[in-house]
């Protein structure tokens, strides 16, 4: 029994580890590679939220110009030789939109012998998050500070 000891005691002493110093190198090369990952992750959280808000924008603005296409060109907004605005928040309450339309009939551009045709409207269509909700009523809103997520312009000719 104790020549098998011996033998135990001397082959464990024959093999080789790792040493501190090896395990120190090894121990920070694997946390630069899980930072660098984990770095990213925020990164990616800000371009998902971003790319979530530019389709519910574009969703909302489709929704937007087809209800305005309905409407006849004697009602609100359609009134000729005026401007309106109205905004109205949606999507429960995470964002908002604000538009504007303005009656191009009597617009004149120097220099340029084109007249528009009567009743024609130009549309311009913002939408915000929440946080950039600046107050007023529907129809009398108070201009938001600031970036809109998107804007959106269109005409119309209404009859």
């Amino acid at each position: 029994m104790g020549i098998n000891m011996r033998k135990l005691i001397a082959s464990l002493r024959s093999q080789q580890g790792f040493t501190l110093a090896e395990m120190a190198v090894a121990i920070a090369i694997l946390a630069v590679g899980v930072l660098s990952v984990l770095a990213l992750y925020p990164v990616g959280l800000v371009t998902g939220k971003r790319a979530e808000d530019i389709f519910i924008s574009a969703k909302q603005a489709r929704q937007v110009f087809d209800d305005l296409n309905t409407l006849t060109g004697q009602s609100p907004p359609f009134n000729a030789g005026s401007s309106f605005s109205y905004q109205k928040k949606f999507h429960d309450n995470q964002y908002f939109y604000l538009y504007r339309v303005d009656d191009l009939t009597a617009l004149a551009i120097p220099g340029n012998p084109y007249d528009f045709p009567t009743n024609l409207f130009s549309v311009r269509l913002a939408i915000y998050t929440s946080d950039k909700y600046a107050g007023g009523t529907a129809t009398s809103p108070v201009t938001p500070t600031g970036k809109a997520i998107d804007t959106y312009t269109t005409f119309f000719a209404k009859d």
